[in-house]
């Protein structure tokens, strides 16, 4: 992420509407967060619980998740391999 290369942040937040993947993931009423800090994702759902805008931890495992993106041509493959 540029931001968090080159400026001095001490949180990056990139809010996304992957409804696709996170409606299949979590369904029609949880949102998903994906964070490298597990005290952040607590607080985020403990934020949504109160708020009533849901939200559930996704699966956060870009070493074993990553590959799956891989491309002969593109920085990024956009769908995974086997769907």
């Amino acid at each position: 992420c540029h931001v968090a290369k080159h400026l001095d942040c001490d949180l990056v937040v990139d809010m996304a509407t992957l409804t696709g993947a996170q409606g299949v993931s979590t369904g029609v009423h949880h949102g998903l967060i994906l964070a490298t800090d597990e005290a952040l994702e607590k607080d985020v759902v403990a934020a949504g619980k109160l708020s009533g805008d849901m939200v559930h931890p996704g699966l956060f495992a870009p070493e074993l998740l990553m590959h799956e993106y891989d491309s002969q041509f593109a920085d990024l493959r956009n769908s995974v391999k086997n769907r």
